[in-house]
């Protein structure tokens, strides 16, 4: 019985290590969104509605990130 849930907490490692890791890269995708609408907008080279639409992705990106985080926070739960 012991052994099983060794098993479990080995494949729980590695869901959590996986998402840790996608949380990371997507943060920084994010990122590099924001600050790409904001140097459009500083130097005027995109029409407003680019620019929104810029945000509105790194935003639908946020949102992604919000669930990955609680899917992580199930998984680190003891």
């Amino acid at each position: 019985m012991a052994e099983i849930k060794s098993e479990d907490r080995f494949v729980d490692q590695g869901k959590i290590e996986w998402l840790t890791a996608l949380i990371s890269s997507l943060s920084m995708s994010e990122r590099n969104l924001s600050l790409s609408a904001l140097d459009f907008q500083s130097m005027g080279l995109s029409k407003k509605h680019h620019i929104e639409a810029a945000v509105e992705r790194a935003a639908d990106l946020g949102k992604v990130l919000d669930d990955l985080i609680k899917l992580l926070r199930k998984y680190t739960r003891v």
